[in-house]
């Protein structure tokens, strides 16, 4: 097992690449205790790090960069085994580790702690920035073998590893599965809808489309917020992510209700 940090306005899931094993999914456990899939979107092996992405929904909080010097802070460093604790560290020094491929990891964190390291872990300061992740290398020594051991992959090259993300490495996006049309009933102003696709969220929650282009649901808002062209209200649901509900308001015979829609991946 190891441990991940949620990157701070992301959503997306930094971690160890060893301690993946090899998988391209792995179940990821959240504070509250509940999991997600995630899929490996980026990693490097020399660094020895790897970027998760949820594969439904997004948890909002997260960490950010340090921008404080790790060997005047005051550390922390996060444990497994269901402790969210973390313990105090400190910072012993910089040091170029090897990576298995015999690469150099210039400047890598070497951490003390009361406790043993776990990669994929952060090293944050008082403030709770994050000043390097924890990941497993080889000890700069001359050896024909790699003695593994774990140091702290600092900010710059954490920053470097994310610059180098492929544009694909982004969570699935929502759909609701509807071709909509801007309409309006009356003085109010929605989006029309005008086909379902079959099996859809729209479908499955019960929107309508029909013949008689005046009986198909008007959606006017989407979790509160108007809605007046298929552009805003693909703007809104762009704002979810899938597995989420939202709510939208439909106007059926000039009667408003209020419509639960689950979203998901489009096929």
């Amino acid at each position: 097992m190891g441990i991940g940090t949620v990157l701070g306005g992301d959503g997306r899931i930094l971690t160890s690449l060893s301690c993946l094993r090899a998988a391209e999914q792995v179940d990821v456990r959240y504070a509250d205790g509940h999991s997600v899939r995630t899929r490996l979107g980026h990693k490097d092996a020399l660094w020895d790090l790897a970027l998760l992405i949820p594969l439904s929904g997004k948890w909002t909080d997260g960490l950010t960069a340090s921008e404080a010097d790790p060997s005047t802070s005051e550390l922390r460093i996060f444990l497994s085994g269901g402790r969210t604790s973390p313990v105090s560290g400190r910072m012993k020094g910089r040091v170029d580790a090897r990576a298995k491929d015999g690469g150099t990891l210039s400047e890598a964190l070497e951490l003390e702690a009361r406790a043993s390291l776990v990669a994929g872990a952060p090293v944050v300061d008082a403030s709770g920035g994050v000043v390097g992740i924890l990941v497993r290398a080889c000890k700069p020594v001359e050896a024909p073998i790699c003695i593994s051991s774990i140091y702290g992959a600092p900010v710059a090259a954490i920053r470097d590893f994310l610059m180098k993300t492929p544009m694909n490495a982004v969570s699935p996006s929502p759909w609701l599965g509807i071709v909509g049309a801007p309409d309006a009933m009356g003085n109010t102003r929605g989006v029309r809808v005008m086909a379902i696709a079959p099996a859809s969220p729209a479908a499955k929650a019960g929107l309508k489309t029909n013949t008689d282009q005046a009986l198909a649901h008007l959606i006017v808002a989407v979790d509160g917020n108007p809605v007046d062209t298929p552009e805003k209200l693909a703007d809104r649901i762009s704002k979810h992510s899938v597995g989420e509900t939202v709510k939208l308001l439909v106007l059926e015979s000039e009667k408003f209700k209020e419509v639960s829609v689950v979203l998901r991946a489009p096929p």
